[in-house]
This record gives structure tokens, C-alpha cells and sequence, in this order.
């Protein structure tokens, strides 16, 4: 049998095995959409911030109008404390502002401590601009709030979680099907009837790594799917860089899960060592939020781990965030490289001949 045909078999053998084996197809699929459902919904689809809701009762014309000019809050003007209290405890605003005899009282509903910070800040900006009112201070610079994305255009909250997810689906599909192919075929003798056969190293490597590829473009394509459904989204890839992205990352992930194979020689160990790192890689990789977030620690962690390469190059060809031609280069070169190399080095030791 000559090598393509040997290849094209072997290719059939574990893409159907990749759909029968139900938690490497949780890892790769289901468990990156029920992230993108559960933090799309969560942190919303729209474009921009939430606008603060904040209601006001006052008897003096000349505040009220000053406080409805303060830009980037919903002020809502109410009749009396008592309609005001009412709308607060009803969560129909989120701030309660009550001037009198050149007092001005805050009324806050306790509990969310999300808002805190947004509530100080527009506080400060309410005191400043009535006092200055009062007292006659004439306005000398004008602020104006002008929003840039960090991309072609600016994305919404969804957009950005889902191409964080898609390197997460990239990462389950390439290290956790390598640790099923070299650790658990390995512990049950499956790569001994390999070696019993004619099969040649290299149609083995192209067969197996032939289904991740497969596997990975349809996970991308259904979770932009899902986000297109769910969130309605307006994010057009590049689909060409795009499929580079996919294919050279997988490889990079692959290498990962061979790295881990070849440390470990229990493949519950390497399983358990992978699940360890997809828990990190998930939440120190900018895949839900940016990195700038995290803790100095974390920040320089997040340097060390390929998902967030994968994220960056997932994000820079949706045109989420600005990516350089040297880093999309440089990136998937070294991930097809290092894949590459270990795949084989892997698959000669696991498949020679004894």
C-alpha cells in the first residue's frame, strides 16, 4: 500500500474517532461556546460601555438643567424624593441625587459593588460642576470623549471574547487530541498494532495531523457562528490569514501536548498536567479580558504561554487589535516549526520498530 493511501486511511480513522471521543469533543467545542454564551451574555453584545442611569429631584431649574448637560450619563428628572426612592429601589437607575438649600445628597442601593467606581467618578463630576455653577466659574477647556479602537474598527464585548474562545478551541483541539493519540493509544497498545503493520511514520503524521486541522477550522466556524446568532456580529476576517492562524496554531498546540507526552509517561498524567495548563492558559491569556488587567505576575506569565500568541493572531486578523506583518510571521513560523519537528521526533520513538 503506498503512503497516500496509507495516509488518506489513517486520516478517516481519527476523524471519525474525534467525534466519537465526547470530552475531547467537549474541550474542543462545547466547552469553548458554553464560555462565549456565558461571558457573551454576561458582559453583553453592544458596542461602547453601559451608561450609568442617574435620577435627580431638585426645585432649582438652573441645577437641574446643569446636571442634564453632563454627557455620558442618563439623568432622569423626577417630581418628588419619594418617586425618586421608588425608581432606585426598583433598579430603574443606579445613582439618586437630591439638591437642596445648596446641599446635595447621593442615595445609593447597596450590593453591587461593580458600580462603585463608575458611581465615584460621576459623584466628583456632579459636585465640581454645580459648585461651579454656584459660584460662577466660568468653563475654560472643553473635554471631549472621542472613541479609538485598538483595531480597524471598535468591537464589542462578545467580538473580543469570541476570538479569545477560538484560541482556547485551538488549544483543546491540538494538545488534548495529541495526549488521546500518543498517551492513551500508547497505554492501551493501540500504537503496538500500528507498529505491527507496513504503515510508514510519516503517513501516520500526516493522517493524524490532517483531522486536527479539520476539527479546528469547524470549531472556528461554529463558534462565529454562534456569536453571529447570539450577538450579532459585524466582524468580517480576513479569511485567508485567518486559516493560517488556525492550522500553524494547531500545530503549536499539538507540540504542547507531545511536549507534555514525552515528560509524563502515564497518560493520565499528561491529561491531568494539560488540564492544569488550559485553566491557566484560560485565564492568564487575554482570551475573556485584556492582560493589562491582570496582576503584574500574570502579566509576565502570560508572555511564557502560546494561547496568547494564538489569541493576538486570531485578533489581528479579525481586526480586533493592530497586528504587525513581522509578528504574524514570526509567530506561526516558529508554531508550524515546533509542531512540526515534534510530531515527527514523537512519532519515530512511539512508532519504530522493537
Amino acid at each position: 500500500m503506498n503512503k497516500l493511501k496509507q495516509t488518506g486511511y489513517i486520516f478517516m480513522a481519527f476523524f471519525k474517532e474525534s467525534f466519537r471521543n465526547r470530552l475531547e469533543f467537549f474541550f474542543s467545542l462545547g466547552f469553548p461556546i458554553l464560555f462565549l454564551v456565558m461571558f457573551g451574555f454576561l458582559f453583553g453584545g453592544q458596542e461602547g460601555v453601559s451608561v450609568l442611569k442617574i435620577g435627580l429631584f431638585s426645585q432649582n431649574e438652573l441645577i437641574t438643567d446643569t446636571v442634564k448637560s453632563i454627557s455620558g450619563y442618563h439623568v432622569e428628572i423626577f417630581n418628588s424624593t419619594e418617586e425618586m426612592l421608588k425608581a432606585l429601589e426598583n433598579d430603574e437607575i443606579e445613582l439618586a441625587v437630591f439638591f437642596h438649600d445648596k446641599e446635595i445628597e447621593f442615595i445609593i442601593k447597596e450590593g453591587n459593588p461593580a458600580l462603585e467606581g463608575e458611581i465615584n467618578t460621576a459623584r466628583s463630576a456632579m459636585v465640581s460642576i454645580i459648585e461651579g455653577q454656584i459660584n460662577g466659574v466660568k468653563e475654560i477647556i472643553e473635554l471631549k470623549k472621542t472613541p479609538i479602537s485598538a483595531g480597524s474598527f471598535i468591537t464589542t464585548e462578545a467580538d473580543y471574547i469570541m476570538s479569545g474562545v477560538i484560541g482556547i478551541s485551538i488549544l483543546s483541539s491540538g494538545m488534548f487530541a495529541v495526549i488521546s493519540i500518543f498517551g492513551r493509544y500508547r497505554k492501551r497498545g493501540i500504537l503496538n498494532r500500528f507498529r505491527a503493520t507496513p504503515m510508514s511514520s510519516t503517513a501516520f503524521v500526516i493522517g493524524s495531523t490532517l483531522t486536527r486541522f479539520i476539527v479546528s477550522v469547524f470549531s472556528v466556524f461554529i463558534i462565529m457562528l454562534v456569536n453571529k446568532l447570539l450577538f450579532d456580529s459585524k466582524i468580517a476576517p480576513e479569511w485567508g490569514p485567518l486559516f493560517v492562524v488556525v492550522i500553524c496554531s494547531t500545530m503549536g498546540m499539538m507540540a504542547l501536548g507531545l511536549f507534555l507526552v514525552l515528560i509524563f509517561s502515564e497518560p493520565q498524567s499528561a491529561q491531568s498536567a494539560g488540564t492544569i495548563l488550559f485553566v491557566v492558559m484560560t485565564f492568564a491569556s487575554g482570551v475573556y479580558f485584556p492582560i493589562a488587567f491582570l496582576p503584574e505576575f500574570m502579566k509576565k506569565l502570560s508572555l511564557l504561554l502560546p494561547v496568547t500568541y494564538t489569541v493576538r493572531l486570531v485578533r489581528g486578523t479579525m481586526g480586533i487589535i493592530e497586528l504587525s506583518k513581522n509578528e504574524f510571521i514570526l509567530v506561526n513560523i516558529a508554531f508550524a516549526i515546533i509542531g512540526m519537528l515534534l510530531l515527527i521526533i514523537v512519532s519515530r520513538l512511539f512508532l519504530r520498530a522493537r
